[in-house]
């Protein structure tokens, strides 16, 4: 089974000029060729959304920020899990997909590397799961308070 790769929250809220300067312009580039290699080959994908309960959060269901980004969006067939906290494997169906799927390895990118990246990882691994982690399909930024 190949592994399976899972993009985190990419979404046109990350966008949103409250998320400051990020240090890795060309990460959703590296995305968006890490999404063809596994469409071009057949293997599993999965969209995580992020659907904040926070009034205030561009990542409100309901707002343009909750939609995906359009480079890396999932095609039709394309399993997305949504997320309301930081790791994807909480309240959400992710391991049922992982193991419909056969416990395969995984490999997990996108925003922000800092919260919903490293604490999906992190549940993963406790959870069993080999993990790899492209640190050029990663990024983190320097959240504005103001």
């Amino acid at each position: 089974m190949p592994d399976v790769l899972i993009l985190i929250d990419q979404q046109k809220a990350k966008e949103h000029p409250k998320w400051g300067p990020r240090n890795n312009p060309d990460a959703e580039k590296n995305i968006a060729r890490l999404l063809a290699a596994w469409r071009a080959h057949g293997w599993p994908i999965l969209h995580v959304r992020h659907d904040s309960t926070y009034p205030d959060s561009p990542f409100r269901p309901g707002q343009d920020g909750n939609d995906f980004s359009p480079l890396t969006a999932p095609l039709q067939g394309e399993a997305v899990i949504a997320k309301r906290v930081t790791s994807a494997f909480i309240g959400t169906d992710l391991e049922a997909h992982l193991r419909a799927l056969g416990r395969p390895p995984l490999v997990i990118c996108g925003w922000l590397l800092a919260n919903s990246v490293e604490a999906t990882v992190r549940v993963g691994a406790n959870l069993g799961y080999r993990i790899r982690l492209p640190a050029d399909a990663c990024w983190s930024c320097d959240k504005h308070t103001s």
